[in-house]
C-alpha cells in the first residue's frame, strides 16, 4: 500500500507519475529539505594606518644629495614616485626636480611637512 501523498515508491524509490507530494511531506527514507542557515558577519572598521612623523630636514638633505634616485620619496613612504625617479635617473631630470623639492622641504615647518607630504 502506497500513501496517496507519496511521490516515490517506498520499495524501489522510483517516482510515481501524476502524484505531487503535500507541502512539508517527506518519506521516512528521505531526508527533510535543508533549512537555510543565516550567518551574521560583523566587520569592525580598521583604524587608519599610523605613519610616523618625518623630518623635513632629513627629507631635504636626501632630496639634495640623493634626490636624482628618488631616495627622499622612499623616506617619506611613497615608493611609486621613488621608482619613477629611479627609472629616469639617467636623464638628470629627477635630480633637477629634487633640487627644487629640497628647497621647498627646507622652507616648510615639520607639522606642515607631515600634513602635506607624508600623511596624504
Amino acid at each position: 500500500m502506497v500513501s496517496e501523498h507519496a511521490a516515490t515508491c517506498p520499495r524501489c524509490g522510483n517516482p510515481i507519475k501524476g502524484v505531487t507530494p503535500a507541502p512539508g511531506y517527506y518519506q521516512a527514507n528521505q531526508m527533510p529539505p535543508p533549512q537555510p542557515v543565516y550567518v551574521q558577519v560583523y566587520q569592525t572598521p580598521m583604524p587608519p594606518p599610523y605613519t610616523q612623523p618625518k623630518s623635513p630636514v632629513v627629507a631635504g638633505l636626501l632630496a639634495l644629495f640623493l634626490g636624482g634616485f628618488g631616495i627622499h620619496y622612499f623616506y617619506m613612504g611613497k615608493p611609486v614616485p621613488g621608482i619613477i625617479f629611479l627609472l629616469f635617473c639617467w636623464t638628470l631630470i629627477p635630480a633637477i626636480i629634487a633640487f627644487f623639492q629640497a628647497i621647498i622641504y627646507f622652507c616648510t615647518s615639520e607639522e606642515q611637512f607631515n600634513r602635506k607630504y607624508v600623511n596624504n
